[in-house]
């Protein structure tokens, strides 16, 4: 399997132990950062930079997850004129 692709279903896996978990989360973590790697929860940090190099020291260039603690999730929105030059690339 395409490593990219790895990276991937590891990344959707671990989006889905922090929904399943979000509300334990809200309660005790709320605009926090929790570093998530396969099915294990690792730790809670105080910003996204150090949650990622918490990341990076106990797992190196393995993927895994950094996510906000939030009651509701950003809309990230791109202007169409960035859809459509990415789009031409």
């Amino acid at each position: 399997m395409h490593p990219t692709l790895v990276a991937r279903l590891e990344l959707d896996n671990e989006l889905k132990v922090y929904e399943a978990h979000r509300q334990e989360y809200l309660q005790k973590y709320k605009n926090l950062y929790v570093l998530i790697k396969g099915n294990s929860f690792i730790g809670v940090f105080p910003d996204a930079v150090t949650a990622h190099q918490a990341g990076v020291s106990k797992f190196g260039m393995e993927p895994f997850l950094v996510k906000q603690v939030l009651e509701e999730e950003p809309i990230n929105v791109a202007p169409i004129a960035s859809l459509l030059v990415s789009a031409r690339l």
